[in-house]
């Protein structure tokens, strides 16, 4: 350094940056206790590992019984909209079964059993007809968590019947 140029010890000549060398060390984030590398202990990682596995196994567990409950709405309301559409209640009824099984096949929707139950008894010009769905969805196939083997989802739709039908 040169004596009397008004800079300060450890400071560099250009840009008054400090040195690298000069003042003091700071700490970067480092946890105490994890060596100097700020590695995480593999026992640590063990212990964090299990439960965060398990929350995101739960995760999947509830997207699967969500999404198969979404897509057996849209299965019933479809049925329901087939049944409406028939002329006789014997019709609706094939109807219902034949769309439900052709939209859960669409769907991708796969059931260890299913049924499709169809209500007829208002079945008349400006009446109702009601389809129920009944899914039974594999949880078994989620490999690292043990569960029972199924969940049985039902859906319920109700489609008018057009007031100027001619029904037999």
């Amino acid at each position: 350094m040169i004596s009397g140029s008004g800079l300060s010890a450890g400071r560099r000549a250009h840009g008054g940056r400090p040195s690298r060398g000069a003042g003091p060390r700071y700490s970067r984030g480092i946890n105490p206790g994890c060596g100097e590398s700020g590695a995480i202990a593999p026992l640590e990682l063990a212990i964090v590992a299990v439960p965060v596995l398990a929350v995101l196994m739960i995760i999947v567990l509830a997207g699967r019984v969500v999404v198969a409950d979404g897509t057996l709405d849209g299965v019933a309301h479809y049925g329901a909209r087939e049944a409406a559409r028939a002329r006789s209640a014997g019709d609706a009824s094939s109807a219902a079964a034949s769309a439900v099984d052709a939209d859960m096949a669409a769907a991708g929707l796969e059931c260890d059993s299913s049924d499709v139950a169809v209500d007829t008894a208002n079945f008349r010009a400006g009446g109702t007809v009601v389809v129920l769905v009944t899914c039974e969805v594999r949880l078994s196939d989620l490999a690292p968590l043990p569960l029972p083997g199924t969940r049985t989802i039902q859906s319920r739709a109700v489609a008018a019947i057009d007031v100027y039908r001619g029904i037999r």
